[in-house]
């Protein structure tokens, strides 16, 4: 394929039918970049702004380092309402989780019968055994 380069490794893709890779061009490559009128109207300019951020690596970089910080302005900003608003964005709190799924064979089909999920605290935060008891 044109622009491909074959010493860089494949990037997950999107498969049609899982047969073949829709696009195999180099990691990090452009496929698209939109016009400046379309830029400057898109929710995330606007987001960006509100917060004095400058670009879009810079909205990467304060995402990544103040997780907490970026989903609660993310909520916000999309005004998403709660029956009970939250205290804490960013639960820490879980060590570990584990999900069971019991399926059951009915005639030739296979379906989900029950799904259930326990989890372990880190020390300090409750239970250290797998439990469907929450963390502290």
């Amino acid at each position: 394929m044109v622009g491909a380069n074959p010493d860089q490794p494949m990037p997950i893709t999107p498969t049609r039918g899982n047969t073949r890779p829709l696009y195999r061009g180099p990691v990090g490559s452009v496929l698209w970049t939109p016009a400046p009128e379309y830029v400057e109207g898109a929710n995330v300019t606007r987001f960006m702004r509100a917060h004095g951020i400058g670009d879009y690596d810079e909205l990467v970089r304060r995402s990544v380092a103040d997780i907490e910080w970026f989903w609660d302005a993310v909520v916000r900003d999309l005004d998403i309402g709660f029956l009970e608003p939250y205290d804490r964005v960013l639960d820490d709190s879980v060590r570990a989780k584990r999900y069971e799924l019991d399926f059951v064979q009915v005639g030739d089909k296979v379906r989900l019968r029950a799904a259930r999920w326990t989890q372990q605290c880190w020390p300090g935060r409750g239970h250290q055994d797998f439990s469907i008891e929450l963390c502290v």
